[in-house]
């Protein structure tokens, strides 16, 4: 009963689907209105991991942030009002969030109107699922290994009959974020009970993991006397804990504006390589803020730098994706002196207002629902790169072109190639972080093109295709 669903699509059934109304088979000529195009070849659909999240429908992208509402927020001797409120929940709602990873809020000794209780019947009622603490099942939060627990797998299915079942909101159970190496065993111990108790119950709860963002050395190991490679430390977590979905840190905006950290793609790459090798997807977290009190040189991100984010992992073939943080973390009120401003961090500030990264959010979630459909049910097959790129592009995944795309020519763009059902799918990106730009696609023939920009979908044909593209924007086109 796991989660990991192979999608294999019948090919004669996609050929009538994706040929329109008018029942063209490959190579034949159909109409839309008074244009005509010729109808794409479909081919084999290709595989591709994929998830499912309890609560969330069947081709949906999670959205998920980490931390979600606290109760109340301490500052100066003052209780800040608690943050989980009608308004927050509506305002992480209307953002796109659909999953929050919960680290604060713990299920063991929940009740009846504790905060736990008040969170997860908030995210119920505004449609948002929690990847949530349980302690009683899975503690893995010491650096000391020693000190790690992990429930047997009958008591953990036993609080999911019991206790879980009670919150629809549940989708899963959170056991470490950022684990160095020497606790490798222990998560995989938690995450093999969880996944074991899911399957005695009969519901696909999930486990998350999330890995440190590329570095080396003992951090990642957790071993003073062994560090170890970026490499080791990813291919090892894979054989011990058996993830059911890759995710990682990385938050690229840091020093001048206008420079991005030149690993960006790379290490996208590295994850997009070993989820297809392990048959999983991969998620990534975004930065929402800057200027940190544990991150000082990470500077606040803006709208183009956010979208741009967003939409180059879309290009990559990112299957879910995050924002760090998502409401203000309570720590980050008295670490270092505190956060010098409510607007540094997260789409929610300790307030409970929003920032400017919830309506760079709300925009960013009109395109990714309008999308989500396809890409959901896609394979990257690598991405074109056109032009300079703020952050380096290089490796097997890039290509020269795909299919029936030739050539690109204007500004600067990233090109995510798929394989949908056996046809072909391409998400456009404007590869950069300062201005808006225009870019065409150039074809081998005149096709007809589903094209979704800004959540809207409209159709052309002919043998190019310009389009016009803020900075950081991302549009779909998926030939018929």
């Amino acid at each position: 009963m796991k989660k990991r669903i192979v999608s294999l699509c019948v090919a004669l059934l996609l050929a009538f689907t994706l040929a329109g109304a008018a029942g063209c088979s490959k190579g034949e000529t159909a109409e839309e209105g008074d244009v005509k195009y010729t109808v794409t070849e479909k081919g084999t659909p290709e595989t591709y991991g994929s998830l499912s999240i309890l609560g969330l429908e069947e081709g949906e992208m999670p959205i998920t942030g980490f931390i979600g509402p606290q109760d109340s927020y301490s500052l100066d001797g003052y209780n800040l009002p608690s943050a989980i409120t009608d308004s927050v929940y509506q305002k992480l709602a209307e953002a796109g969030v659909n999953l929050i990873t919960e680290t604060k809020l713990d299920m063991y000794g929940i009740t009846e109107g504790s905060a736990a209780d008040r969170a997860l019947k908030m995210g119920e009622k505004y449609g948002i699922q929690y990847i949530i603490r349980d302690t009683a099942s899975s503690n893995v939060e010491s650096a000391d290994p020693a000190q790690a627990f992990t429930a047997p797998a009958e008591t953990i299915a036993s609080r999911m009959t019991e206790l879980y079942s009670k919150y629809p909101a549940i989708s899963g159970v959170y056991v470490r974020d950022e684990p160095a190496a020497i606790l490798f065993d222990k998560v995989a111990e938690s995450t093999k009970a969880i996944a074991a108790a899911a399957d005695i119950v009969g519901k696909d709860y999930i486990y998350y993991t999330n890995l440190f963002p590329q570095t080396s050395g003992t951090q990642l190991s957790g071993d003073p006397e062994n560090p170890i490679t970026y490499e080791d430390y990813l291919n090892t977590f894979c054989e011990k804990a058996e993830p059911e979905f890759l995710m990682y840190d990385m938050y690229p905006f840091e020093g001048l504006a206008g420079t991005i950290s030149g690993s960006w793609f790379s290490l996208m790459a590295t994850y997009r390589e070993k989820a297809e090798e392990l048959n999983v997807p991969f998620w990534l977290w975004l930065q929402t803020g800057g200027e940190w009190p544990d991150a000082p040189s990470k500077r606040i991100v803006n709208e183009a730098e956010m979208l741009w984010s967003i939409n180059t992992a879309l290009s990559m073939g990112a299957k879910g994706m995050g924002y760090f943080p998502l409401v203000m973390p309570p720590e980050y009120l008295i670490i270092n002196g505190g956060i010098g401003s409510a607007r540094n961090a997260g789409i929610i500030n300790q307030f409970g207002t929003a920032n400017a990264y919830y309506y760079y959010a709300v925009k960013a979630a009109k395109q990714i629902q309008a999308v989500d459909d396809v890409l959901m049910c896609s394979k990257n097959m690598g991405i074109i790169a056109h032009g300079e790129s703020p952050a380096a592009i290089r490796g097997d995944y890039v290509l020269s072109s795909f299919r029936q795309l030739e050539s690109i020519s204007g500004d600067e763009c990233v090109v995510g190639c798929f394989d949908y059902k056996g046809g072909t799918a391409l998400y456009v990106t404007r590869n950069s972080i300062e201005s808006a730009g225009t870019v065409t696609l150039h074809f081998n023939g005149n096709y007809g093109y589903d094209i979704v920009t800004r959540g809207k979908t409209s159709f052309r044909a002919g043998e190019s295709l310009e389009l016009y593209l803020e900075a950081g924007e991302g549009i779909l086109v998926t030939l018929r």
